[in-house]
């Protein structure tokens, strides 16, 4: 490592390589690295986020909108629909589970239910 970077009051060691490599530049990966594809995400002006997806499983268009499917080290599998994340396969239940537990809870004896919307499937399972 190199010595630490200053960036305002953060201090950031950089490392002397990129152990990833660069596909584009014919480099050979570390086994079990992925292709490096940064995404880049802005909550609003002041603070976002930022991971790096690997291969593209599936990337397809409609007249609304790009979606695509990507791997990612961090989160697994990532749906992104116009670049935006949308769901991940690591944290799915953070988004499903708050939709279906007050519901569920709230019924006595819940035998049957109806899912109305549920594009992704989660609230299935």
């Amino acid at each position: 490592m190199q010595g630490p970077e200053r960036q305002g009051r953060l201090r950031v060691a950089l490392p002397k390589t990129d152990t990833r490599g660069d596909p584009r530049q014919g480099e050979s990966l570390p086994r079990g690295k992925l292709p490096r594809r940064e995404i880049r995400e802005r909550l609003n002006a002041h603070q976002g986020y930022h991971y790096d997806a690997g291969k593209t499983l599936v990337s397809t268009a409609t007249p609304y909108q790009k979606a695509e499917l990507v791997e990612t080290e961090a989160f697994g599998r990532v749906l992104l629909l116009d670049g935006a994340t949308q769901v991940s396969e690591k944290w799915e239940y953070r988004y499903h589970e708050p939709m279906v537990h007050p519901a569920m809870l709230a019924h006595p004896d819940p035998q049957r239910v109806l899912v109305i919307g549920g594009g992704d499937g989660g609230i299935l399972r």
